[in-house]
């Protein structure tokens, strides 16, 4: 019990791309290019200490996949997992919203699953555009990305229009 204890506090303490007992290395690059052409079923050949042979080099090219990558992968699932705008921010360690909705992989079909979790719900919109339904709909669309069909379907929503009785 108390060697599964050690064992769990040891791991805890462990660097993702560590050394070979999970210690802090200088830099994780040849772990990085190692993980990555294995995960894509290539075997890294190193000529010298940290360098990639031309052929795992053109094939870690080719891969294209940067450590990067993971941080706007991360933040794209936690934003289409629910988690509110502002905690994926912090998250993230961004000093402002706009760079985290710059920085989200925004897909048409997560927009449409919002749109389809909102029809469900039947919840009013709710908008703050001081410049009127007008002005909010273009934002809608030029900024969210969402059609003029969606757009206006959601301004319906915030800003309903009076409906005329006909007799």
């Amino acid at each position: 019990m108390e060697d599964e204890r050690e064992r769990a506090n040891h791991i805890a303490r462990c660097f993702v791309f560590g050394d070979d007992i999970g210690q802090r290395v200088k830099c994780i690059r040849k772990a990085w290019d190692t993980a990555v052409l294995k995960a894509h079923g290539h075997r890294p050949v190193w000529v010298g200490s940290n360098t990639l042979s031309l052929e795992s080099r053109a094939t870690l090219r080719a891969i294209d996949l940067h450590f990067h990558d993971l941080r706007h992968e991360a933040g794209s699932r936690l934003h289409e997992a629910g988690w509110p705008l502002h905690h994926v921010q912090h998250m993230l360690g961004h000093r402002s919203l706009e760079q985290t909705t710059t920085y989200l992989n925004v897909t048409l079909a997560g927009l449409e699953e919002s749109m389809r979790k909102f029809d469900e719900g039947g919840r009013p919109l709710q908008t703050r555009c001081k410049r009127g339904p007008g002005r909010a709909r273009a934002s809608l669309q030029r900024r969210g990305g969402v059609s003029f069909a969606t757009a206006d379907k959601l301004m319906d929503l915030a800003h309903p229009r009076p409906r005329s009785s006909v007799g």
